[in-house]
């Protein structure tokens, strides 16, 4: 079986607040999709603030069906679960300092199942949507996250050489 790791997005611009949707263009099937979020912290500190709190949903949608719908803090749990290792997390409060997480969404058992993913080919208008929520623990200002200073990088993990149907999904 064939394995490709796609760079959908590279530090994509996040709103503030608001939610960023993102239409797949590839009809490969996907064994997971990996998000790594960045931020900057205030010009003064950025005390008990960290992305999770502020990245308050990440869905994949089909129109008016949710595939699967997280808060980031959900979602890195749910790696942990999964796999038994933490995602990777740097956070820092530090003035003019970043903040780096980021999670696996894993569609099938484990990375790169054959017979547990995401067919793309089975839905009309699959989406990723990114909810975000800057002020969610304080305002932003210089005591928080920097306004416009919300980014993801996007990668899919595709499997081109799957020959055999889905059985299914994990949501």
């Amino acid at each position: 079986m064939k394995y490709r790791n796609v760079e959908w997005y590279y530090e994509q611009a996040l709103d503030d607040v608001g939610t960023k949707i993102l239409e797949f263009k590839t009809k490969e099937p996907i064994s997971a999709i990996r998000l790594e979020f960045k931020g900057t912290t205030g010009a003064t500190s950025n005390v008990d603030n960290r992305l999770n709190d502020v990245i308050t949903k990440i869905e994949v949608v089909d129109g008016s069906d949710q595939l699967c719908s997280l808060t980031l803090k959900e979602a890195q749990a749910l790696e942990f679960r999964r796999t038994g290792k933490m995602p990777f997390i740097r956070a820092g409060e530090s003035a003019s300092g970043a903040q780096d997480e980021s999670v696996l969404l894993l569609f099938g058992r484990y990375l790169w199942d054959p017979e547990y993913y995401l067919d793309l080919t089975k839905f009309t208008n699959p989406q990723l949507k990114i909810t975000t929520n800057i002020a969610a623990v304080r305002a932003a200002a210089a005591t928080a996250f920097l306004a416009s200073s919300l980014k993801v990088t996007i990668d899919l993990h595709t499997m081109p050489g799957v020959t055999e149907p889905a059985k299914g999904f994990m949501m």
